[in-house]
């Protein structure tokens, strides 16, 4: 079933910060284990870090803007503790709040780089619809192409879409496993496996062809908040690209909840 999305230059982001509340409310939060209790929930501090990356600040910005008396040292602290195993389930506990149709699946990496130029490489599978193109899943860590579809992979069926990079027979036998049909870039070097072989009969160069619709994802991202952080740690860095691929996310989610109130109100409009 697919669910139509109003235009993006028609969304109100006025309220975007009661949208994070609503998504951030079902979502267990890591709890203190050692040493007293938090001050305030988690929720808060990990809606603070993703305001402060929707409105481009600075930490003593968002410690004035958009914080209640809360420290710019506090939220720096935050930044640092989430945790990556953390942050990358938060991505994909919050992507599967959409209910949008997809044609295709995709998969792909890129590097970000921090300011000290060093690269900090993100995984990244996303759906391909006919109205937008959407994360489902992230991975960070520089890692083989099987793991990094194990990492990345979820529910689902259709076609995959991958460059030369995944023409590896580990991952056409995770992708058929899972229900998957790979549409992946052969390499000339590469005939050899039972997996592959199955993988080149499937393939088709028409449908291959829509994998450049999914490189939106990261022309998005690079369009709204630039492709390099001013961040120095690598944990500081992977927070902050979750935090704007939650951006992502959560403006779809506004989307396509504001596309639903206004077609139910026309449609009681008539039928009244």
């Amino acid at each position: 079933m697919r669910h139509e999305l109003i235009p993006r230059w028609n969304l109100d982001l006025g309220n975007i910060r009661q949208y994070l509340d609503e998504i951030l409310s079902g979502i267990d939060f890591p709890k203190n284990r050692r040493g007293r209790p938090f001050k305030r929930k988690p929720k808060t501090y990990v809606k603070l870090l993703v305001l402060k990356e929707h409105f481009g600040c600075s930490l003593r910005k968002a410690e004035i803007l958009l914080s209640e008396r809360i420290d710019h040292s506090v939220l720096h602290f935050w930044e640092k503790r989430v945790g990556k195993k953390f942050i990358e389930r938060l991505v994909g506990s919050i992507a599967e709040r959409l209910e949008i149709g997809y044609d295709f699946s995709f998969v792909d990496s890129t590097m970000f780089t921090t300011w000290k130029n060093k690269f900090v490489d993100v995984h990244v599978m996303a759906r391909i619809g006919r109205r937008t193109v959407y994360p489902v899943s992230i991975f960070f860590g520089k890692v083989s192409p099987s793991n990094a579809v194990k990492a990345t992979l979820v529910e689902g069926s259709g076609k995959v879409l991958g460059d030369r990079w995944y023409d590896d027979n580990k991952v056409f036998k995770v992708l058929i496993k899972n229900g998957y049909t790979p549409i992946v870039k052969a390499q000339r070097t590469r005939c050899s496996g039972a997996w592959r072989k199955k993988a080149r009969i499937v393939y088709d160069k028409r449908i291959y062809r829509q994998r450049g619709r999914g490189e939106s994802v990261f022309g998005s991202m690079t369009n709204e908040f630039g492709d390099r952080l001013k961040s120095v740690r690598p944990d500081v860095t992977m927070t902050r690209i979750a935090c704007r691929f939650i951006v992502y996310l959560v403006k779809l989610i506004m989307r396509q909840r504001t596309c639903n109130t206004k077609a139910s109100f026309v449609f009681t409009f008539w039928n009244y």
